[in-house]
């Protein structure tokens, strides 16, 4: 049995349609002329006027597109300025610190991009970053979109992740920055603890997620440890090679 935990913690760190215009000609004193007898001479006609055009909207020009991430990443940051042809991407430093080894694909969940254990705690830590499941054509926002891939993932009903995950942060270390994210851990019979952070960026079409599970209890710890050693991190950038 698992059980949801609500955290609050001093650490807690996604159309206007252009109207057509249609430009209407009056034009004045072109009726027919009436009827003259061969000794009138017939009456110029009034000069033919219009009514003045209404001038072409000023067409608003389109953001520059970013060639780095900026250092802080909200929910509501306009991600229309990124090339969307960029992915998220976890930046790790785990090669070459013994206190880490690989999870073989065979003995881990095989799930993530990255999957380490953390020897001196027995911590499994599995991240995952690429596309999203979110329909085509959604309109809910980034925080939404998040929730709804962390209900996706863990198999916890969406109502239950919206009471119990909180909004937080995942370090962004090239940029010396964090973005954005939402975060929930759950506590089973045995002790365990596990700890869930994603993000969805929808403009990319893009999830992450990392995953940390402590046979041990404390997640949380191994979590902040993590991020604030800078172990590991997370940024958008063009793809791999």
């Amino acid at each position: 049995m698992a059980t949801l935990w609500a955290m609050t913690r001093s650490t807690q760190l996604c159309v206007g349609a252009a109207a057509l215009a249609s430009a209407v000609v009056f034009l004045v004193g072109c009726s027919a002329p009436s009827p003259t007898t061969s000794d009138e001479s017939p009456q110029p006609a009034a000069n033919a006027t219009s009514a003045p055009k209404t001038p072409s909207p000023t067409p608003t020009p389109s953001p520059s597109l970013l060639s780095t991430m900026p250092a802080e990443v909200p929910f509501d940051f306009d991600a229309s300025v990124l090339p969307d042809s960029w992915v998220l991407q976890w930046v790790d430093q785990f090669a070459g610190v013994p206190q880490f080894t690989v999870v073989p694909p065979e003995t881990g969940t095989g799930e993530g991009s990255i999957d380490y254990r953390d020897e001196l705690t027995q911590c499994e830590i599995i991240a995952f970053a690429g596309p999203d499941s979110t329909p085509l054509g959604s309109t809910a926002d980034d925080r939404t979109l998040t929730d709804t891939e962390l209900s996706r993932t863990l198999s916890i009903p969406e109502d239950a992740i919206k009471e119990f995950a909180f909004d937080h942060t995942i370090s962004q270390p090239d940029q010396n920055g964090t973005i954005a994210a939402r975060l929930i851990t759950t506590k089973f019979d045995d002790g365990s603890q596990s700890l869930t952070a994603a993000r969805v960026i929808e403009s990319l079409g893009e999830v992450a997620y990392v995953w940390v599970y402590c046979p041990g209890g404390d997640a949380e710890s191994e979590y902040d440890m993590l991020m604030a050693s800078g172990l590991l991190g997370l940024t958008a950038a063009p793809p791999p090679g």
